[in-house]
């Protein structure tokens, strides 16, 4: 199994914005081959966001 962790800045954007933003990722991340499954995370006093990733293997 594979774990990744991925933290991203999005100061440019409102929460309307990133609600939608981020509902078109989750449908596109759902088909990515070999993706077990996403943590969502979110700091939103700092403008930042991210997420923790299992996949079935490194590759």
């Amino acid at each position: 199994m594979g774990l990744s962790f991925c933290r991203l800045i999005s100061l440019l954007m409102g929460l309307g914005e990133m609600t939608q933003a981020y509902s078109e990722l989750g449908h596109k991340l759902s088909e990515t081959p070999g993706l077990l499954w996403k943590i969502w995370i979110e700091n939103s006093n700092d403008g930042e966001t991210g997420g923790i990733y299992l996949f079935e293997d490194v590759s």
